[in-house]
């Protein structure tokens, strides 16, 4: 117990160092820009009083590309530093807590690409990358659950982005992209094939013949609109169990949720717009630890998996 007390305590300092760097230099970024700026007024003032609209207009895309690869690059600095950090964060507190459970825990992999196709809860995407992979069996149903960025390639075809490449090198190795989700993507077995294809979604509307239908429950036609090509299995699947679990986890992550229900496969798509399993660093380990949360965020994931048994066998009878 010493041990570990000790280990937090080391931990607690490299986050509050952490936490003081990232200030300073985003504090020295800003103070070197003002400086920069203030010796070339100084130095090139009447230089560049002189020059011609278009030579002005060009010394001015170069001051901005110079002042946005400085703060990239801090960005990237702070990025570096911020990974040892959560590496020892999850051995700390995430590891033990899902080794404990009997479930396997894969920080640096991501989910499978396949799986994010065949959800069909997503747009075409370009890029995909992942970390922090939880798997394992509850009551006999399999899932596995990870955080995710789909990205795609922004089509930069102004004049600025070409005068950034060409005389900025170090700009030239960025690829631009948008991302178009960030969150928790989730996939578990149904343990019974059903051939037919059930959306459940609190925004957008999927593809394909489906026809859209109301369930008993004002609350979740409120926040979910759902869409089915066979009704009858479609309120298999959503019982009153199983919406009350959706609607606890809407409310709990406060954001959009998409699920579809594929081929006795469900998966849900859930965008927090963050890294879910990493850590808050301007929050004390030891008076506000964001571990607390983080595994609230796993505990209201895994009810789902819960009450996916109790809909399997029901549906078993039927």
């Amino acid at each position: 117990m010493e041990y570990k007390y000790k280990t937090l305590l080391e931990l607690e300092k490299k986050r509050q160092f952490l936490n003081n760097s990232s200030f300073i230099n985003s504090l020295l970024s800003f103070i070197f820009i003002i400086l920069f700026l203030v010796l070339i007024v100084i130095f090139y003032g009447q230089y560049f009083i002189n020059l011609n609209y278009k030579d002005k207009i060009f010394l001015f895309i170069l001051i901005i590309l110079a002042i946005k690869l400085l703060f990239s690059t801090s960005k990237d600095l702070r990025t570096n530093k911020s990974k040892e950090f959560n590496k020892e964060f999850k051995n700390y507190f995430l590891k033990p807590y899902l080794e404990k459970k009997g479930f396997i825990y894969k920080p640096y992999y991501s989910v499978e690409k396949i799986d994010l196709i065949r959800s069909r809860l997503f747009r075409e995407f370009d890029y995909e990358n992942g970390d922090d992979t939880v798997s394992g069996e509850i009551n006999g149903v399999k899932f596995y659950f990870g955080d995710i960025v789909l990205k795609n390639l922004k089509q930069e075809k102004d004049s600025y982005s070409f005068l950034a490449e060409t005389l900025i090198p170090a700009y030239r190795s960025r690829k631009r992209t948008d991302i178009i989700f960030k969150g928790i993507f989730f996939k578990a077995d149904f343990n019974k094939f059903i051939d037919s294809s059930t959306f459940i979604m609190s925004f957008g509307t999927p593809k394909g013949n489906l026809k859209e239908i109301k369930v008993d429950n004002a609350l979740f036609n409120e926040k979910f609109r759902v869409f089915s090509d066979d009704i009858q299995n479609a309120f298999y699947i959503l019982t009153p169990a199983f919406m009350e679990r959706v609607l606890e986890l809407y409310n709990h992550f406060k954001t959009d949720i998409n699920i579809s229900f594929l081929k006795g496969v469900i998966y849900i798509a859930i965008e927090t717009g963050i890294n879910s399993f990493e850590p808050d660093i301007t929050k004390s380990l030891i008076t506000q630890n964001p571990a607390k949360n983080i595994i609230k965020d796993i505990e209201k994931i895994l009810k789902i998996v819960e009450i996916l048994r109790i809909n399997s066998e029901n549906y078993n009878s039927k």
